[in-house]
């Protein structure tokens, strides 16, 4: 049993669930309320697919909701109940991915995830239904109730055994027969092959292969042993060219070692010369004295120049110092107290302008203008007090009745007038009075307000230019400090111009100096290798002996030999050799030809033998396919007998108790001319035809027992059913009759029932759970479900 779907931004479904029972459940709405949406939910949910989708009507991705909101996925859910366990299945789909997740629980227990494919082959095996088998016997899609009879003739078996499967059998009905006759076809260009082959022809051609091959064997044994002796041959002429070539290469060798050796002795008696020639006839302990001599001398020199150094570091940093200190009084003390005495002068420029517009006193000025000011104040308080008395006054003459409060003297009308006269008058006075003096007020305002702008500016002024004079005479005695610091800097500078001098003569004599030791010392150690070259040269006069002694040892081995003619000979026994061997690869190689050409007329031979078997079984394949062929025929006849005769059987128990009438008695499932025909059995035991025959109510409630008839046939364990608009072209005494059907009647059959329909008249169908669905499609609304109480 289904027992909830939810929807999340599937088509108009933002967030929508909705929970059923057995028994005729109902979504009911207008067209394009999102009904059909939910079934489509439900085969996807199941399946992972729905009509819609299979047919290619729509894509995946019109199903993400894009109105109200887009979205970029959407989500299905499904819980369903089978053998007394519940299970609940998820799919995600994202918009250009389609589905990226789906899984399957068993309660809390998830069974598989995320492969789209496994889950749906997972809700098969649990279901024992594919979607195949759902869409088809449990599903009717929107307006397809009378599925069946809307097929054309013909089309109906071909649905029909599609959906029994029995079209496989017929597939492999049609395979037999294309195989059976691959193998005639195979049969006959075999015994074709045979009869264009010669084969008495073959094997005596065979035969000549094989004498040739024996004479070619015996003449490539022949070759063999020439190229044997030859090779000899050739070993022992290579290891006496071998031997020559190698006393050839050595009297080369020492002629060479020789002209090296006498250039050795030439080359030792060059340098001792020279070395004896830059001597003068002095000793070895002459040029050590010399050396020392410098020594002494350069070291002096550097003591001196570090000297020298010392006093220019001392000076340089003395200028340093001098430098930093006129920097400093420059850019620091002199810049900043002229800075200062600037501001300070142009402070006390603005300080006497004050004193030239308002006096030496500016102060004074300004407490008479607050002490004025003030008095005025007080002047218009006092006004407004009285003008606020006399009205007062004024208001309680105008409440006087016969006498005065005051005096309790007759009160007049006249005399009431001329009070009230007369204070009128005093009240224009006053507000005469108090807006001269507001006037003078705001006058005296400003005037007060600019005055003592003006006193703030003059004492902020004077306490800026305090301590000018000091700052003046600062100034004068920096710039006193400032000249002597150069003169002094000056001073540093040419002492150290003459110290610079110094230390650069100082620097050449040393180097002069040390470029005298250097070489003394060269000279020095150049004079400790005379000893060796002297031996050197005794050593290679000895050498130059031993050469010349094995020029002559090599000149009489190599006495008679003539190396090229022997060479030659050498190369005229490979020539042979390769000729030879030329021969003997042009001979092994017609061999193999042979060989293979003898192979290959022997296979054919062998290939025509197995052929003439191969024939024999191909016929006994044949005879075996046409029986098999001959039963898958007669399968299908019974599997489809079989097939009617449980539906027919189903629809026998059922047709009464969906058919409130008694005109049609019983309904059956028949085939004429080739193909499935539905028809009624009137009280007059005579068979009609369904379509074309039935009235719409009668046509409805036959195509619902056939419905209910292949759900219970081909699902029994399910027990679902789920019409999509079954109202299609009825009329209202058809749809109450149906609603009566569904309502009363195929509970008994079908244990739960999906109803979606617009008619409300099929609510009274509802025994399970009925949900209303509304949508204002022109606002791009989403569905909204009301379930009623």
């Amino acid at each position: 049993m289904i027992t909830k779907i939810k929807l999340k931004n599937f088509r108009s479904h933002q967030d929508s669930e909705f929970d059923f029972s057995s028994g005729i459940n109902a979504l009911v709405g207008i067209v394009g309320s999102g009904k059909s949406t939910v079934m489509n939910a439900l085969s996807f949910g199941l399946f992972g697919t729905f009509p819609d989708l299979q047919a290619k009507k729509l894509k995946l991705d019109d199903f993400i909701m894009n109105k109200p909101s887009l979205q970029d996925t959407a989500e299905v859910e499904v819980d369903f109940t089978v053998d007394e366990k519940t299970y609940s299945v998820m799919r995600t789909v994202e918009r250009g991915k389609g589905t990226t997740y789906s899984e399957i629980r068993e309660g809390d227990k998830l069974l598989d995830a995320p492969n789209t494919q496994r889950v749906t082959e997972l809700v098969e095996k649990i279901l024992k239904v594919n979607y195949e088998l759902f869409s088809k016997a449990i599903y009717s899609e929107q307006n397809a109730l009378d599925y069946f009879l809307t097929l054309p003739r013909g089309e109906r078996m071909k649905r029909i055994d599609n959906l029994l499967m029995i079209d496989k059998f017929e597939k492999a009905r049609s395979s037999a027969v294309s195989l059976m006759n691959k193998f005639v076809e195979r049969k006959l260009g075999q015994q074709t092959v045979i009869e264009q082959t010669d084969i008495g022809k073959l094997k005596k051609f065979v035969n000549e292969l094989a004498q040739d091959l024996d004479k070619m064997r015996k003449d490539k044994l022949e070759i063999s042993a020439e190229v044997e002796m030859m090779n000899k041959q050739k070993s022992e002429m290579e290891f006496d060219l071998h031997k020559l070539e190698q006393l050839n290469k050595d009297l080369n060798y020492f002629k060479e070692q020789g002209k090296s050796v006498e250039s050795a002795i030439e080359e030792n008696k060059e340098f001792i010369n020279e070395i004896e020639n830059l001597l003068k006839g002095r000793t070895r302990q002459d040029i050590e004295n010399n050396i020392k001599e410098f020594s002494k001398k350069i070291g002096e020199l550097n003591n001196v120049l570090t000297e020298k150094r010392n006093e220019q570091e001392k000076l340089t940093e003395l200028i340093s110092e001098s430098r930093t200190k006129i920097e400093f009084l420059e850019n620091d003390k002199m810049r900043k107290l002229e800075s200062d005495i600037s501001k300070k002068l142009s402070i006390k420029e603005m300080a006497d302008e004050i004193k030239k517009n308002y006096g030496d006193k500016p102060l004074e000025k300004m407490n008479k203008e607050k002490n004025e000011l003030n008095e005025l104040v007080k002047k218009l308080s006092s006004l407004n007090t009285m003008l606020s008395e006399t009205k007062d006054i004024l208001n309680r003459i105008h409440e006087l009745k016969d006498s005065c409060p005051i005096c309790r003297s007759k009160l007049t009308d006249e005399k009431k007038k001329r009070l009230i006269n007369d204070h009128k008058e005093k009240i224009e006075k006053i507000e005469k009075e108090i807006k001269t003096l507001e006037k003078e007020k705001q006058l005296k305002d400003e005037s007060f307000k600019s005055i003592e702008e003006v006193v703030d500016k003059f004492k902020h002024f004077s306490i800026e230019v305090e301590g000018l004079d000091e700052l003046e005479k600062q100034l004068k005695e920096l710039k006193k400090l400032y000249s002597k610091s150069i003169k002094t800097m000056e001073v540093y500078q040419k002492d150290l111009n003459k110290i610079k001098v110094d230390i650069s003569n100082l620097q050449k004599e040393i180097e002069k100096n040390r470029n005298d030791e250097n070489n003394l010392a060269l000279l020095y150690s150049r004079t400790s290798e005379v000893d060796n070259k002297k031996s050197r040269l005794s050593y290679l006069n000895s050498r130059i002996e031993d050469v010349r002694m094995k020029i002559t040892e090599i000149n009489k081995q190599l006495k008679d030999q003539d190396i090229g003619k022997i060479r030659k000979e050498f190369t005229e026994l490979v020539s042979k050799k390769s000729e030879y061997e030329e021969r003997l690869k042009n001979l092994t190689q017609s061999l193999k030809e042979k060989e293979t050409r003898k192979t290959e007329e022997e296979e054919k031979i062998k290939t025509i033998e197995k052929q003439k078997s191969e024939i024999i079984r191909l016929e006994k394949i044949i005879n075996d396919l046409k029986i098999f062929e001959k039963a898958l025929e007669q399968t299908q006849v019974e599997l489809r007998t079989e097939f009617i005769d449980a539906v027919n059987y189903t629809m026998s128990e059922i047709w009464p108790n969906l058919y409130p009438y008694e005109d049609f008695i019983s309904i059956s499932l028949n085939i004429e001319s080739g193909d499935y025909v539905l028809q009624l059995r009137d009280r007059m035991e005579r068979w009609v035809n369904v379509d074309g025959v039935a009235s719409g109510g009668e046509r409805s409630i036959a195509c619902l027992a056939l419905r209910i008839a292949f759900s219970l046939v081909l699902a029994p364990q399910l027990r679902w059913l789920v019409l999509d608009e079954p109202t299609h072209n009825l009329d209202k005494r058809a749809i109450e009759d149906l609603a009566e059907t569904l309502r009363t009647r195929i509970g008994t059959f079908v244990d739960q029932v999906f109803l979606i329909t617009h008619e409300e008249g099929l609510e009274e169908a509802v025994t399970g759970n009925l949900y209303r669905l509304e949508r204002e499609k022109r606002k791009d609304e989403s569905t909204r479900i009301l379930k009623p109480s």
